[in-house]
């Protein structure tokens, strides 16, 4: 047994309980985007319009 296989197996709960995590935070995210996205949008268009929409095209 080498030491890379050891240091793998120590470390696949900690990287599948991190995947968990992202996945749920992840979730989280979209749901609160989800929430405030008509409330920030809105503001983000005025000022995306104010600045010009051809600004952004190379």
């Amino acid at each position: 047994m080498t030491l890379e296989k050891t240091i793998e197996d120590g470390l696949g709960p900690c990287y599948k309980t991190l995947a968990m995590l992202e996945e749920g935070v992840s979730k989280m995210m979209r749901m609160l985007m989800e929430e405030k996205k008509e409330d920030d949008m809105g503001p983000c268009i005025e000022k995306l319009d104010k600045v010009g929409w051809a600004a952004q095209d190379p």
